[in-house]
């Protein structure tokens, strides 16, 4: 929808919309891409100009993960030869943060496909000075399409040092020249990419760098992280709800250790002992110690940004580590830790395939009709409220944007509790504020009906207790206040809000607490 407002010429932000920070050279390749899609898309398919951008974005996220995995399995084969190529190959190409995110249409993917020709390009020869100025701009490549990727460089550039046991002088040389050309690489992109967006001030430069967190905010991350670690590898579905709900002791949805254990905690299990594997291997020849020496210094920026600076639940945070895992486990391919890493490579699809290929049609098409039940109500401009993005609701509506049940539009969507717990204390302000511009545009409003009951109905997946200073009688309360004049069909279905002088009075109430803040 940034490329469609751009194209349409319509100010999206306070910054142009097509230059995010985070993601500088993404948008503006769907710019560029945009009119090949429009045209090459059929009309059966949709006729929502930003659904058939969305295919152009899909198309090159599938092509850049077909190019990945070429080039992990012509570097896999360099080190440990072909078997084991395919082997590990295989295995990443099924990787819960690899697959989800090459079909999901996002930057994640050509940026791993830039980190990944960086070390495919520098192990062809390390002390060929084309070759690490190639890789290092290959490396800058990756980082404006995704930031984080900057946190791996120094993994990067110290790779000629360590791998070819370099004098400590000439490899502080060929460090820096890798260093310097990846610098100025980056940084001429995002000063071009500043003039673009329309920041000429620091007030705004760090104004643009906030605006790509997109609010996003977490707290307690080392406990995160746990699960967000293992999602690189293995699809955990709803087991951090269900961590959570336990560790919180949520009364709404009680669990024990034994349901933790047979859901959740063995993919932790497996995943860990895999690490711990990959970790041994690498201790075991003198080429897997170069290669562990790479990944840890890979590794800890990494991991210290995701704890301290971004949020660590998600997948694609730890995705920049992938190249330096499978390096890791190529170079030091021997003994007993081979067994547990090629079962866990062989075991992947077994773990992460029925996310993939659907295999709860139950639970998918019960979704499938509560979305075709809201749209038949809801015109494209209404908005569609959940309690949280945690909602299979918002999930569908978000992330199906392909379905058919969206082929009249996709109606906007938004969750009562933001992930960012930095402002989910003011949840009622900033609701009141949505419904009130939606209305003043001449749309309406439809609320899950099930966030008025007195209970949360588990498909909600609310957990008390995540966001400490709200509980679920608080959401319940407010918004049992306002009026409310047509139900969808559904008994799970929503409900939508009464434009009355009474709701409208309540929100403007709410509304003004942004102000005394």
């Amino acid at each position: 929808m940034s490329v469609v407002r751009h194209r349409a010429g319509e100010a999206g932000s306070a910054f142009a919309e097509l230059w995010e920070f985070g993601h500088l050279l993404w948008r503006p390749l769907g710019a560029l891409l945009a009119p090949l899609a429009l045209a090459v898309v059929p009309d059966s398919w949709s006729t929502d100009p930003g659904v058939k951008i969305a295919y152009g974005f899909l198309a090159v996220s599938i092509m850049a993960a077909l190019a990945t995995g070429a080039l992990c399995y012509d570097l896999v084969r360099r080190l440990a030869g072909w078997k084991v190529a395919a082997l590990l190959t295989f295995g990443v190409s099924w990787a819960n943060g690899f697959l989800m995110y090459a079909l999901s249409g996002s930057s994640y993917i050509i940026a791993l496909f830039f980190a990944v020709a960086a070390l495919w390009i520098i192990l062809g020869d390390p002390i060929s000075r084309r070759r690490q100025v190639l890789s290092a701009i290959s490396a800058a490549a990756a980082v404006v399409f995704w930031f984080p990727f900057i946190l791996t460089a120094p993994g990067l550039v110290i790779t000629p040092w360590v791998w070819s046991r370099l004098p400590a002088r000439d490899g502080f040389r060929v460090a820096t020249r890798m260093a310097i050309t990846f610098g100025l690489v980056v940084g001429v992109t995002y000063l071009l990419g500043m003039a673009a967006a329309g920041v000429r001030t620091p007030a705004q430069l760090m104004a643009w760098y906030s605006d790509a967190s997109h609010g996003w905010v977490q707290s307690q991350q080392w406990k995160r992280a746990i699960t967000g670690t293992a999602r690189l590898m293995v699809d955990m579905s709803r087991d951090g709800i269900l961590l959570k709900r336990f560790v919180l002791g949520d009364p709404y949805q009680s669990l024990t250790l034994w349901d933790l254990v047979r859901t959740s905690l063995w993919k932790l299990a497996v995943f860990y002992l895999y690490l711990g594997a990959i970790f041994w291997m690498g201790l075991r020849t003198a080429r897997g110690r170069s290669a562990l020496v790479i990944s840890l210094v890979a590794l800890v920026p990494m991991l210290y940004f995701a704890l301290v600076l971004l949020e660590p639940s998600s997948p694609e945070r730890f995705l920049p580590l992938l190249p330096f895992m499978l390096l890791t486990m190529a170079a030091g391919w021997q003994g007993a830790g081979r067994w547990v890493v090629g079962g866990f490579a062989m075991a992947l699809p077994l773990l992460n395939g029925p996310a993939f290929i659907e295999a709860w049609p139950r639970t998918t098409d019960d979704t499938a009709a509560q979305m075709q039940d809201v749209t038949s109500h809801a015109s494209p401009r209404d908005l569609v409220v959940t309690v949280t993005f945690a909602d299979p609701m918002a999930q569908w509506m978000e992330q199906r944007v392909f379905h058919p049940s969206l082929s009249r539009g996709r109606p906007p969507t938004y969750q009562l509790i933001a992930a960012a717990e930095v402002t989910a204390a003011h949840w009622r302000p900033r609701f009141a504020d949505r419904v009130l511009r939606h209305w003043d545009a001449g749309a309406q409003v439809w609320i899950r009906r099930g966030v008025l009951e007195d209970r949360p109905d588990p498909i909600l997946q609310w957990v008390e207790g995540d966001h400490p200073e709200i509980h679920w009688n608080d959401v319940t309360v407010f918004l049992r206040q306002l009026d409310y004049d047509l139900v969808t069909a559904r008994a799970d279905g929503f409900s939508r809000v009464a434009r009355t002088a009474r709701s409208r009075a309540l929100l403007e109430s709410a509304r003004s607490d942004t102000l005394a803040r």
